[in-house]
């Protein structure tokens, strides 16, 4: 009796699986559809309102600048042929994508590289003879990108990650990784100074099972940055969250709840996050969510949030309710790579 022998899964499609386990912009990535002439505009794409992150991949034996040269050169002459008229096409687990080019303004190329010689590197846009709309150019290894997605981060960390290494010449994968996981680190270390909670809840890390706090439960379950994933009309919003913004919600979060763990009645308390991409949280028992559950809605619409986090407290475990306002004119992503534009 034969088996079925398994499909060979490709970089690109691994790649992407991780952003969707994830990245807070998960909802804005997908594998890109092949065009008429059997080319694929890249290997994954990010859309964020009218900004676009363009990921070609290269596993390759050869030297660094060779590699990425030619992921470069592909990246060209795609967005070339995406000029001329074609559509950048796919889907995702929660939505389909049509993109065209006058659909965008701002792009990131990114050249992920593999092999023996793989290490990090900025390109000046203007060098590469890039379209107008490039505003950022990068060569990353494959581990340094997935550092960032597994630590759940999105498409303005990357940024962030992208920018910290320009006019620094080939870095190497380990210097690359270090630095990120120290930032990462650090949010979270200020963000628990900034809201103290008991070191543990009764509840256990499913792996090692030793007893955790309840801001490690949501960064370990990401319960705040998957939390009403699957509202498709707002997965923009979502996707232009980053670590600045996530990282302190859920602190806030985790204290308050371990403030109000066993209190039937406790008093609602908010807190808004972000300076470009904000939104209110609020966290309260159960019973006090009923009494009044739009009680922070108007200060969310009148302060420009993007959405109001709503964490209800029960006796088993806070269940997430996400009230969304109308999507803001320019987001934070778009301004972030407009500041870039040479």
């Amino acid at each position: 009796m034969s088996s079925k022998k398994p499909r060979k899964v490709y970089p690109q499609e691994a790649l992407v699986a991780t952003f969707a386990k994830h990245s807070i912009s998960s909802p804005s990535t997908f594998l890109p559809d092949q065009w008429s002439s059997g080319r694929e505009p890249a290997d994954m794409i990010i859309v964020i309102g009218r900004a676009l992150f363009m990921f070609n991949m290269k596993d390759s034996k050869a030297w660094l600048k060779g590699v990425a040269e030619e992921n470069l050169r592909q990246a060209r002459d795609r967005i070339a042929e995406w000029k001329l008229g074609r559509q950048i096409r796919g889907k995702n687990e929660w939505q389909s994508f049509a993109v065209a080019w006058d659909d965008i303004d701002y792009i990131h190329v990114v050249s992920v590289i593999d092999g023996p010689h793989a290490a990090c590197l900025d390109h000046p846009a203007l060098e590469q003879n890039m379209d107008e709309k490039v505003c950022l150019c990068t060569t990353l290894t494959s581990d340094v990108l997935r550092e960032l997605v597994v630590r759940a981060g999105g498409a303005r960390d990357l940024i962030t990650l992208c920018v910290s290494i320009k006019g620094r010449g080939i870095l190497p994968t380990q210097i690359v990784k270090d630095e990120l996981a120290n930032r990462h680190v650090n949010l979270i270390q200020k963000a628990k100074e900034t809201f103290p909670e008991a070191p543990t809840s009764g509840l256990r890390d499913p792996h090692t099972r030793e007893p955790i706090s309840w801001f490690e439960a949501y960064m370990v379950s990401a319960r705040l940055l998957r939390a009403g994933l699957h509202a498709d009309p707002h997965s923009t919003q979502l996707s232009d969250l980053s670590w600045n913004e996530t990282i302190p919600a859920a602190a806030f979060i985790s204290q308050c709840v371990r403030r109000m763990e066993g209190i039937r009645l406790s008093p609602m308390r908010s807190a808004a996050f972000g300076e470009q991409a904000k939104y209110r949280v609020v966290v309260g028992s159960i019973d006090a969510v009923k009494v009044n559950p739009s009680k922070f809605r108007p200060i969310s619409e009148q302060e420009g949030s993007y959405f109001t986090l709503l964490v209800m407290v029960t006796p088993a475990f806070p269940n997430d309710l996400l009230l969304f306002n109308d999507p803001p004119k320019v987001l934070a992503t778009e301004m972030m790579l407009q500041a870039l534009r040479g």
